[in-house]
């Protein structure tokens, strides 16, 4: 049996920012269908979830790199 590949590859920060940025464009159309946008603005909330936890990810290497390399300055 053939089975799908499927990608686990953790998607970036801009992935991220684009599906939400295309998404609110969306949300702000006025032929929008009630049931799509409300299945949208809970994608976008997942997606601000992931963004946020993304960036506290970030801050918390950095503040383990500057603790590893403190500055000389």
């Amino acid at each position: 049996t053939i089975g799908v590949i499927m990608s686990t590859a953790k998607p970036t920060y801009q992935d991220l920012k684009d599906e939400l940025d295309n998404i609110l464009l969306d949300l702000q159309r006025d032929d929008i269908d009630v049931d799509k946008a409300l299945i949208e603005y809970k994608r976008g909330l997942e997606l601000i979830n992931q963004l946020s936890g993304q960036i506290k990810d970030a801050e918390n290497t950095i503040v383990e790199l500057q603790a590893k390399f403190p500055s000389k300055a």
